[in-house]
């Protein structure tokens, strides 16, 4: 790995592995591991079920040693550092036995501590039974104007605060006009290091809220005698019902315009507080984009929330008059039947729009209806992004994340405590 001013560039060979920590947390995997079981993975010879206790899967496919110069298969590639760029280096002896959700749920649970981060991956490691190489590297990237004032002490100049670093290569402490306390260690010349912070309070909880309100009125005219009650077409209803889940907008690839892909003027101005995982921005970006402005007529009052730039949390009414407003009609086994189909589908089209827009790990959905909360779902990214939206069954879906649902035919729903 090597790196000069902006720019990176990654050479990788073997079963190491490296990967990028976007603000929120979530890791992105930059290395194609040189083993076996990848190759097998990726001709789909093996499941990952099976994968996971194949006898051989630490036998490797490419390494530098060795009598065979054809082992020697090193991949190159660039990468552009942006500020705060935070990267993370393992060995199979740490990703083997810890699933990239294991390492970002350690993460936040070390609060971007990451000195105290990495001795507690090698902790965790060894308690899930490692006895290989078991070595964690978290490589950061700053930017930063510095001025020398005496020897020793320099004066840092950042967009949002002033500091003033005292110490020399491989330790300095950095006393910041926020409040905050630094000490870093670091490998000289390598751009390696870890810190230590003290005296930051906690990021404030903001909360954006959208409320759409709708008055209807209705003019029935007073008639002696009661209108049939309308044919519906079942088929219909339930075509209708997917079609909500099965379109949603266009994933925003933030990190594409950071290295710059093509992108309006909008999306390249925020694109660093984004990945940088700053809430603000969130809710600005929610505000301006209104991702869920084309589900009005399935749901209104959507409320957006979050402290934490992993997760994202929308609460909203659901409206039954568009889709199942005849349905009503229908047998109440049926028509429960359908709403529970909606309900669960349009928690998931929200959750669609919301991970094409946001770069977070988590959408949580809360439905409610008659001043009750009936549905809540926490869909997680790795797994949302394996679903056939085309062919999926909308409440058989729900069920496989984790959720709060009391729902059966005879009743439908009844009032349930959102996820905590």
């Amino acid at each position: 790995y090597w790196y000069s001013n902006k720019d990176a560039i990654l050479y990788h060979v073997g079963n190491s592995r490296i990967y990028s920590v976007q603000g929120s947390g979530y890791l992105r995997q930059l290395t194609t591991d040189d083993t076996v079981v990848e190759y097998l993975l990726r001709t789909q010879r093996l499941s990952e079920e099976e994968a996971a206790s194949y006898s051989g899967k630490n036998e490797i496919t490419a390494c530098f040693g060795g009598n065979d110069e054809k082992l020697l298969k090193m991949k190159i590639g660039p990468l552009t550092m942006k500020n705060s760029s935070h990267f993370l280096m393992t060995t199979d002896g740490i990703h083997d036995y810890l699933s990239t959700d294991a390492i970002e749920d350690l993460i936040a649970e070390c609060k971007y501590d990451w000195l105290n981060f990495v001795k507690k991956l090698v902790e965790k490691a060894e308690e899930q039974g490692s006895l290989d190489d078991r070595t964690g590297l978290n490589m950061g990237w700053r930017f930063r104007k510095s001025v020398k004032i005496l020897p020793g002490v320099r004066l840092n100049l950042n967009t949002k605060s002033t500091s003033i670093s005292v110490g020399g290569r491989g330790f300095h402490k950095t006393f910041s006009s926020t409040g905050r306390v630094t000490n870093t260690v670091g490998i000289p010349g390598t751009g390696i290091y870890y810190t230590e912070t003290s005296g930051t309070g906690r990021r404030r909880q903001n909360t954006y809220r959208q409320t759409v309100s709708r008055n209807y009125t209705s003019n029935i005219p007073v008639t002696e005698t009661v209108p049939a009650a309308p044919i519906v077409d079942i088929n219909e209803v339930k075509a209708n019902i997917k079609e909500i889940y099965q379109k949603a907008d266009s994933t925003v690839d933030w990190e594409g315009i950071m290295a710059g892909a093509p992108a309006t003027p909008y999306f390249k101005e925020h694109a660093n507080k984004i990945l940088d995982g700053d809430i603000d921005t969130y809710y600005q970006v929610v505000s301006d984009v209104n991702p869920l402005d084309d589900l009005i007529q399935y749901g209104s009052d959507f409320e957006c929330g979050t402290d934490d730039p992993r997760n994202i949390y929308i609460h909203f009414h659901v409206n039954i008059t568009k889709i199942l407003k005849d349905a009503k009609k229908l047998p109440k086994e049926v028509f429960n039947d359908l709403w529970q189909d909606y309900v669960c589908g349009c928690s998931i089209r929200i959750a669609r729009d919301m991970f094409a827009l946001l770069p977070v790990r988590h959408v949580i959905v809360d439905a409610w209806d008659n001043n009750k909360d009936i549905l809540s779902v926490d869909f997680k990214r790795r797994e949302f992004d394996k679903l056939d939206f085309q062919n999926l069954d909308a409440s058989d879906t729900v069920e496989t994340f984790r959720h709060n649902m009391d729902f059966n035919l005879s009743s439908g729903f009844k009032p349930i405590s959102p996820l905590e």
